[in-house]
């Protein structure tokens, strides 16, 4: 586990410790980012379960409007349903033998849950171009997905700024490559 700062880790943990013990003992089962962030979500929820409707509001809405990790979508607009069915089974399958095999005895149904929230709600988080983590930014996740967005995503440490990459006119849908 990596943190840039003793500052970031100091304000990690609060959700690090919920998982410290596990990683000590089977760091090499679980580094994969998506793996980190699935198993923080479900120690997270299970231990802070007031955590999930947690509501922020959407900017610039009248009336306003507020979104929580509950309201997630758990699908893409557009996508195949079939070819998203199977390789959401087998990706999970895999995260699944993973826990299994650091000894982690999880509920599969609250797991899955949360799989299928994370897999297409998540964002890299990128320092200086480089992926250092996943995460789930709940506003953002708001944004549509699009093969030719209007808009990227970009950070300033881990805070998330959403960007124009061409001019939106008012009324138009911001949206984001998912992907």
């Amino acid at each position: 586990m990596y943190y840039c700062n003793d500052e970031c880790q100091d304000k990690d943990w609060y959700y690090h410790w919920l998982e410290c013990a596990i990683y000590n003992k089977h760091y090499s089962d679980l580094h994969d980012a998506g793996i980190r962030l699935l198993l923080r979500l479900y120690l997270t929820l299970e231990r802070y379960p007031l955590k999930r409707l947690n509501y922020y509001q959407i900017p610039n809405r009248d009336p306003p409007q507020y979104r929580c990790y509950e309201m997630l979508t758990p699908t893409k607009e557009g996508q195949n349903e079939y070819v998203m069915v199977m390789t959401t089974l087998a990706q999970f399958e895999t995260f699944l033998n993973r826990f299994r095999a650091a000894k982690l005895n999880l509920d599969r149904q609250k797991l899955f849950g949360h799989f299928i929230k994370m897999l297409t709600n998540c964002f890299n988080i990128e320092d200086n171009t480089e992926n250092i983590a996943l995460g789930i930014y709940v506003l953002e996740s708001f944004f549509q997905h699009s093969c030719v967005p209007n808009a990227c995503s970009t950070y300033n440490g881990t805070n998330i700024e959403i960007r124009a990459l061409k001019d939106i006119f008012p009324g138009e849908k911001i949206t984001l490559s998912h992907v």
